[in-house]
């Protein structure tokens, strides 16, 4: 039996004609992926930066639902709009003076009243030798302060352009902020004290309330109050009545009170704070 032969027809392969063909078919397959390809990593640096901006802003102010360490409820950090005030989340900062050594537990966790960070501890970019948290591109976050409204945390988006006036709330173009509508200055962080004694004595009581938190790179006190009420009564005293706290930052607050009266007595406590809470303190005297 004879072998079998291939044709000639059978035994060539592409032709140059065929061959370009497929290459052309390719580059537009391709190039029709690449947007698609450009979007879907466009989506998911957004989606980062999303979550950047808002452990970035909850890492200097807090959250208002829940316990988050932050600069300012440790360090008493009223920040600027710019990027040193950023870089301060990362750096260690000496505490202000005067910074009472005073520490206590929450939740198990340890806090105390001075730079207790780092507060960010996610992506950073070194710039003008700060290094600054970054969104899902890569770029420096930047902190802004609204007059009259209050802190946002802004990411250039993915042109990389700042298309939002310094002005303005909602996000332009494809910039992306945090939170999205700023909270009050005072409300952002603020708390409302009070703070009650009840005499269960038979006698008149005499002492004092002393009343410590910190502010603006400060400890704002002791600010004192005196304590003599009439026997078997009660005095309260909120963060109107207290001198010159109209109100109360969020973050670690120490309440002290002294009665002098025989026989002498003293409550202590150092608690943390939430934005937005009402808190009150209660002491009974017996």
């Amino acid at each position: 039996m004879r072998p079998r032969t291939r044709s000639p027809q059978a035994r060539r392969g592409f032709s140059l004609v065929e061959a370009v063909i497929v290459i052309a078919i390719m580059a537009i397959l391709a190039g029709a992926m690449v947007p698609l390809a450009l979007k879907a990593i466009n989506q998911s640096r957004e989606s980062q930066t999303r979550t950047n901006l808002k452990a970035a802003y909850e890492a200097m102010f807090g959250a208002r639902d829940r316990r988050v360490p932050n600069m300012r409820a440790d360090f008493g950090f009223n920040p600027a709009g710019n990027l040193a005030s950023l870089g301060k989340m990362t750096t260690s900062t000496a505490a202000p003076a005067p910074n009472p050594p005073v520490a206590y537990a929450l939740n198990g966790a340890l806090f105390s009243w001075g730079w207790n960070g780092p507060y960010w501890t996610g992506p950073t970019k070194l710039v003008a030798g700060v290094q600054v948290p970054v969104d899902g591109w890569g770029r420096p976050i930047q902190l802004r302060l609204i007059a009259g409204q209050g802190f946002q945390v802004i990411s250039l988006g993915a042109n990389g352009i700042l298309d939002t006036p310094a002005a303005q709330v909602q996000p332009q173009n494809d910039d992306l902020v945090f939170p999205s509508q700023p909270a009050l200055l005072a409300s952002a962080y603020s708390t409302s004290p009070t703070i009650t004694v009840h005499n269960n004595r038979a006698t008149v009581i005499a002492g004092t309330l002393t009343f410590r938190y910190r502010n603006g790179n400060a400890l704002a006190g002791p600010l004192n109050a005196a304590i003599a009420p009439l026997a078997g009564q009660t005095v309260t005293y909120n963060s109107g009545t207290l001198p010159a706290i109209p109100v109360c930052p969020a973050g670690p607050v120490q309440v002290v009170i002294n009665i002098t009266t025989v026989p002498a007595i003293t409550f202590s406590e150092v608690v943390d704070l939430l934005p937005g809470e009402n808190h009150a303190f209660s002491y009974t005297v017996y």
